[in-house]
């Protein structure tokens, strides 16, 4: 089937070896989901992808191909699921969850948890600054900026600050990870922290 065939193409822009084949993949996947005449069926793809796979760079792709139906529907003016506030809100779940990232036991296993998830947080905060644009907060259901904040937004933030702290000089992290690596981990996560910011800016 379709479905399964997306599947299949999706898993290989996430695991070829090949940097080329990769983008071809994800090329070939972006304009075969976008192309379906059926919304439910591009609704349902995303879905699946962000609830059950594995890779983090791959949810991070079906992030982007939401916000691609976003603007498709929104410049065409269609009246499909993509143009009203159900699409978020069937997504919401798996766009947005409650990250276990806090209970770590250890700054070692958060921070491998963060560089793990770090391209899925840095397209879900990228998707909830486009979204609170003025533009497209008519396709957030009501009242759902505020549950994102809760949820996602200041676990995350939490997160970053712990990070932040056990990585700067001193820190058992930058100890462990030695002065280098450390400071290039502080790198990413000033670089999320600077995307989380602008998003809890427009929160405010």
């Amino acid at each position: 089937t379709l479905f399964r065939s997306l599947q299949t193409l999706s898993l290989v822009s996430a695991n070829c070896p090949d940097p080329t084949l990769r983008h071809a993949a994800h090329i070939l996947t972006s304009n075969i989901l976008h192309a379906h005449p059926t919304d439910r069926l591009r609704l349902n793809f995303i879905s699946d992808t962000l609830e059950h796979c594995p890779f983090e760079p791959l949810r991070a792709s079906a992030v982007g191909w939401l916000k691609e139906e976003l603007v498709r529907a929104h410049t065409r003016k269609s009246d499909d699921l993509f143009a009203t506030p159900a699409a978020v809100a069937a997504l919401q779940p798996y766009l947005f969850p409650y990250e276990s990232i806090l209970d770590a036991d250890t700054d070692s296993e958060l921070w491998e948890d963060f560089r793990r998830t770090f391209p899925f947080h840095m397209a879900a905060l990228n998707l909830i600054y486009f979204l609170n644009s003025e533009d497209y907060k008519s396709l957030v259901p009501e009242g759902s900026m505020s549950v994102i904040e809760e949820v996602y937004l200041q676990p995350l933030r939490a997160a970053r600050t712990r990070l932040e702290k056990a990585l700067k000089e001193g820190g058992e992290l930058e100890k462990e990870l030695g002065k280098e690596e450390a400071n290039q981990a502080l790198a990413e996560v000033g670089l999320l922290g600077e995307r989380l910011d602008m998003c809890l800016e427009q929160q405010a």
